[in-house]
């Protein structure tokens, strides 16, 4: 099968969502007292790995360049911490200890936030759709994997029932 798909039950849907909503504000909130520390303004891009949810390495560049800042030489748009500066290292590690808020780490019932299989490295999509929480894998899991997850939270569907559910999405 090209894509395995898992729906988990309804309250454990409920309860991953409570958890990243509050992952990510916790984010927003760490976000925006560096951006106040920092005298930047709250529209500030934010350039960060992992679908944007990950480490902030850098920042959206404004007219001037702020002390302690350097142009990312691949991308002039971007703005890094100089870490050959002391206030580099410091905004560095400012924007490190902001957290993450990967929702694939949230996931319950031992369902993995990412595999490695047939030497090729997997993360899974994730969405909620209608009450229910869709996990999609490019392939399917390994048995020993498979074997692991909660069956009380997951179940493998067809990836038919993906589709209808995303179809009659409200």
């Amino acid at each position: 099968m090209p894509f395995t798909v898992y729906r988990a039950t309804t309250d454990v849907t409920v309860a991953y969502t409570t958890d990243y909503e509050r992952a990510l504000e916790k984010r927003r909130e760490a976000i925006e007292r560096f951006l106040d520390r920092n005298r930047l303004p709250q529209d500030t891009g934010m350039y960060a790995g992992d679908e944007g949810t990950g480490k902030i390495h850098g920042i959206s560049r404004g007219s001037t360049i702020p002390s302690g800042w350097r142009v990312d030489p691949q991308q002039p748009e971007v703005i890094l911490p100089d870490r050959r500066t002391k206030i580099g290292r410091q905004i560095s590690e400012e924007l490190a200890a902001i957290p993450h808020a990967n929702g694939r780490r949230l996931l319950p019932g031992r369902m993995p936030d990412h595999c490695v299989t047939e030497r090729t490295l997997m993360h899974p999509s994730v969405e909620n759709l209608d009450g229910h929480l869709f996990v999609g894998w490019p392939r399917a899991l390994p048995d020993k994997i498979n074997n692991l997850l909660a069956s009380t939270v997951w179940e493998q569907v067809p990836l038919s029932t993906y589709h209808l559910a995303k179809e009659t999405e409200t």
